[in-house]
Order: structure tokens, then sequence, then C-alpha cells
């Protein structure tokens, strides 16, 4: 194997491991919080299953895409 192989080869590694550690921190930051989502006027006649698509439908993109709904 050529050196630049095992240079990428270990920058990928460590991409993969910093993924993994900042999911670990962020649950361990929620798990501490009671997340509820609040009735708005505009989704009003929502059900519970609409709700729900709406709230977690986050792309993957480098930053989530922005889904109107509140954090209490």
């Amino acid at each position: 194997m050529s050196t630049l192989s095992l240079s990428l080869t270990f920058h990928l590694n460590l991409l993969r491991f910093a993924e993994t550690e900042g999911a670990a921190v962020l649950t361990i930051l929620i798990s501490q919080y009671i997340i509820s989502v609040e009735d708005e006027l505009q989704f009003s006649g929502e059900t519970y299953e609409e709700r729900k698509a709406r709230v977690l439908d986050a792309r993957s993109t480098p930053a989530l895409a922005h889904v109107e709904f509140l954090l209490l």
C-alpha cells in the first residue's frame, strides 16, 4: 500500500470515529430533556402520523434542513 492510500484510510476512519462520537454526545445531551411538539395554528388539522412525518423529515445535508416545529 502506498503512503497516500494509508493516509486516506486513516482520515476516513478518523471521520467515522468523529461522526460516531458526535452522535453519542448528542444522544447524551438529548436524553436529559423532554422533547415535545406543541400544537401550532398552521398545522391544526394534522394527525399524529402527519406530525411525526413532518418533524422527522430531516434531509441529509451538511446541516439538517429547516423544518417548521417548536422544541419546548
